[in-house]
């Protein structure tokens, strides 16, 4: 009995060691596969229009078979759509002396027609693989829907219909003498749109993007709008509004207002600025002269006139102005001042007359 298990451990151990002679023989050694991805997926996507590389590196003797594959089809496959793609190059790279072999596919200019595409490598008729599917994240398709600005004086607020699948949106607006105008970024469908002219058309463009970007393949959607006219009006003293210079007499030593009335209340409070001549009038020494800001008005007062008042008062908001033409008239001499002025001049033609006489 001894000697038969002495037997049967040598038939064991020379059917295992047949074996590995068989599989030396046959040149068949473990595969070592590995796939390299550029760029790596974000979130398991790759943004459109990038450009994929993918390199698989077999580590075994070359006797054996190696394919990369792309939906299951070899690349080597002239049934292989791929590989008539001319967004696609495919490389092989083999080096004897360290049993490598590389393959390298690169898809420029990836789109939406390459998503759920599988790539992989294996070893034929090893069963060691490697794959991925690949996944390609582009921008919304769809534009955005029903834009709707309230403009104002110098800005304006747009709304719009939020996108599915949008995470950002890009808005454009410039007027008709801008050639490029002004492009901001928000994350929510609304924009505040800043450092307008009064009285002017702009328009208005909005893309939705995402990680991707935006798209330049569809129509954008548009709109536009004109801000409002001058927000300060000139009044005279009848009441009305005037476009023209506003005379103002003052009797010296007296006082006088001259108002600017502002539209948009809160929008310009503090922003009107008053010059006499050339000079803003918060540059100048003369006590005689004070402004006040309050509930849509700005008043400039003078409050004891004199000569070197008199002269052209602007105030101003931006590009708007009213004109004040002030004059100062000197005081009334008076009943009294009259009679002396008479009888000063009756004497004078009385002593002209005695000269004719002698």
């Amino acid at each position: 009995y001894n000697e038969y298990k002495s037997y049967l451990r040598f038939r064991v151990a020379m059917f295992v060691f047949s074996i590995f002679v068989v599989l030396a023989l046959l040149g068949v050694n473990e595969a070592v596969v590995s796939m390299s991805i550029k760029p790596e997926p974000k979130d398991g996507f790759i943004n459109w229009k990038q450009n994929l590389e993918v390199t698989c590196v077999w580590t075994v003797d070359n006797t054996r078979g190696y394919d990369f594959l792309v939906n299951g089809m070899s690349m080597l496959s002239d049934d292989n759509k791929y590989k008539s793609d001319s967004r696609v190059s495919y490389a092989v790279e083999e080096d004897d002396a360290i049993e490598q072999k590389k393959q390298v596919l690169t898809i420029s200019n990836l789109s939406a027609a390459d998503d759920g595409i599988e790539i992989g490598c294996q070893v034929m008729g090893d069963g060691s693989a490697s794959a991925f599917q690949l996944k390609v994240l582009e921008p919304p398709t769809a534009p955005v829907q029903n834009l709707n600005v309230v403009p104002k004086y110098e800005d304006a607020e747009l709304t719009f219909d939020e996108l599915e699948g949008a995470i950002k949106y890009q808005v454009t607006y410039k007027s008709e003498t801008e050639s490029e105008g002004t492009t901001i970024e928000v994350e929510q469908p609304s924009a505040s749109l800043k450092e307008l002219t009064t009285a002017t058309k702009y328009d208005v463009t909005v893309k939705a993007g995402n990680a991707a970007g935006y798209r330049d393949d569809i129509e954008d959607s548009t709109t536009s709008f004109t801000t409002l006219d001058n927000p300060l009006r000139c009044r005279n003293d009848e009441g009305y509004d005037s476009n023209l210079a506003i005379p103002k007499e003052i009797t010296a030593g007296k006082s006088v207002e001259l108002t600017c009335f502002v539209d948009g209340v809160g929008d310009f409070d503090g922003k009107v600025q008053w010059f006499y001549e050339s000079t803003n009038v918060a540059d100048m020494t003369d006590k005689n002269l004070v402004v006040t800001n309050n509930n849509g008005t700005s008043v400039l007062k003078i409050s004891e006139g004199k000569g070197s008042n008199k002269g052209n008062y602007r105030c101003t908001l931006k590009s708007s102005e009213c004109i004040f033409q002030v004059m100062v008239m000197e005081k009334s001499t008076g009943a009294n001042g009259r009679a002396v002025h008479l009888a000063f001049s009756l004497y004078l033609a009385f002593l002209v007359s005695l000269l004719h006489f002698f």
